[in-house]
């Protein structure tokens, strides 16, 4: 802003000062301070935290720190009786360094550039996983720690690596060979990404793994938010319930500004009508807005939720979850034929017939000509929907 509006300011005071020498001073000094102004202003506008509480009145996001995780990193060194090599993202190497009191020894953080080589600047490596591994080899690294984006990218961690533990930042992952030698069991589920729509053997298991995950650190509300998932899909009484239900509330209140653990009570008290219709009133007085809720709470959540509206004829609220205002969100479940079906199934009953007809066509654009379950599925939407 300064090498840009200098001359300009030398300018407006040369040319006003014509007019009045004393005016024209406080004229131009006034003019700059606006164009500098209006320019940080642009710049914060700009900015993804700032632009969204400026538009739509969000909180501004905190930055996350693998606290759990980090006590992990702790606890594996001391169990191996020597500081163990971390590969982590690059953001949160200084905070490893405080947070293990030195018992961790961070590969890669901010200070990066004047430690190690120059070639090490070069790869992606948090975009990459096959880099990661490669470095990781390369430098004898012991673990990694990766943030929840660049975990899902690094998937199970393969034949060489184990994913051990996880928090609301970060995904920890060990050598499958220190993992063998000193009895430390996986998390076989990708906490980023998780139903309880698995398989009935299979959701058992992520259960007894989460079960474990969580009585070792209780205070991870991550880990409750999932178990509270798992064991949610074996619940056959409204007792049975509430148990799931508290557990979701101890994760509330460890973390009050995450908005998973309202909205799975929401989707939960719905689900569980059957069960007990007073859990329908339930739904109704804890669904969050759409706009409040985080990107930790996955589209499913969304599509759910405004079906469960239209069925309770409420279909101009259940319209924000099918439409949301985050871009990203909204992008996201554009892909999805599903989400295009139950589109055309809430402005049939907004009387919109013209959306009916485009969502339908949208749908069958997105569904492959190979997925015949599908394309049965929407044939009978169409047939229904029209008469």
């Amino acid at each position: 802003s300064v090498v840009l509006l200098t001359p300009v300011a030398v300018i407006l005071h040369s040319g006003i000062r014509l007019i009045h020498n004393d005016f024209g001073r406080r004229t131009s000094l006034l003019i700059v301070s606006l164009f500098m102004l209006s320019h940080i202003t642009l710049y914060y506008l700009d900015s993804r935290e700032i632009g969204r509480f400026l538009r739509y009145g969000t909180p501004v996001q905190t930055v996350r720190y693998p606290f759990v995780s980090a006590e992990q990193l702790v606890e594996l060194s001391d169990m191996a009786g020597r500081k163990l090599r971390v590969l982590n993202d690059y953001g949160l190497g200084g905070y490893i360094a405080f947070a293990t009191d030195g018992k961790a020894e961070v590969f890669v953080d901010g200070r990066m550039s004047t430690v190690y080589p120059e070639r090490l600047l070069i790869p992606k490596y948090e975009d990459n996983a096959a880099v990661r591994k490669a470095l990781a080899n390369r430098y004898t690294v012991d673990e990694m720690l990766l943030g929840l984006d660049d975990a899902v990218k690094m998937g199970a961690g393969g034949v060489q690596w184990r994913r051990v533990g996880y928090d609301s930042a970060s995904v920890l992952y060990i050598r499958q060979s220190l993992a063998e030698k000193y009895g430390i069991p996986p998390i076989s589920y990708d906490p980023a990404a998780y139903s309880s729509g698995y398989p009935k053997a299979l959701n058992a298991q992520y259960y007894q793994e989460t079960l474990r995950f969580s009585e070792a650190y209780p205070d991870n509300p991550v880990a409750l938010n999932h178990l509270a998932v798992f064991v949610s899909s074996m619940v056959e009484s409204r007792q049975q319930a509430i148990k799931v239900l508290n557990i979701l509330s101890r994760a509330d209140q460890l973390n009050p500004e995450n908005k998973f653990s309202r909205a799975t009570k929401a989707l939960l008290y719905s689900r569980w009508q059957t069960i007990d219709m007073s859990f329908l009133d339930n739904f109704v007085q804890v669904l969050p807005a759409a706009g409040d809720m985080g990107n930790e709470v996955a589209d499913s959540y969304f599509s759910q939720f405004a079906m469960q509206l239209i069925r309770l004829n409420l279909p101009r609220y259940a319209k924000d979850y099918l439409y949301p205002e985050s871009m990203e969100r909204r992008r996201s479940m554009d892909e999805n034929p599903e989400v295009w079906m139950q589109r055309a199934i809430l402005h049939h009953e907004l009387e919109e017939m013209d959306k009916v007809a485009n969502c339908l066509e949208i749908a069958r654009e997105l569904i492959s000509d190979e997925d015949y379950p599908a394309l049965k599925k929407l044939d009978n939407l169409r047939i229904s929907l029209s008469r």
